[in-house]
């Protein structure tokens, strides 16, 4: 019954091997890369210049009826 003995061993080394990679990072910090956090806040910007310059125009259009 030695290879019983193995075989169980082995069976509960790959259990909880398993259940390791598993876990939970208790530190989820910096999952999103710094360069992509800076692209989004550009994207951001630019969209806040189109919005204000397309109140400006529609404005300006108001005015002028």
């Amino acid at each position: 019954m030695p290879h019983a003995n193995y075989l169980i061993t082995t069976l509960l080394l790959g259990l909880l091997a398993g259940l390791a990679g598993c876990t939970k990072d208790e530190d989820p910090g910096g999952v999103i890369p710094e360069g992509y956090k800076q692209s989004m806040e550009k994207a951001g910007n630019v969209e806040q210049q189109l919005q204000d310059a397309a109140d400006k125009r529609l404005e300006a259009l108001d005015k002028g009826e």
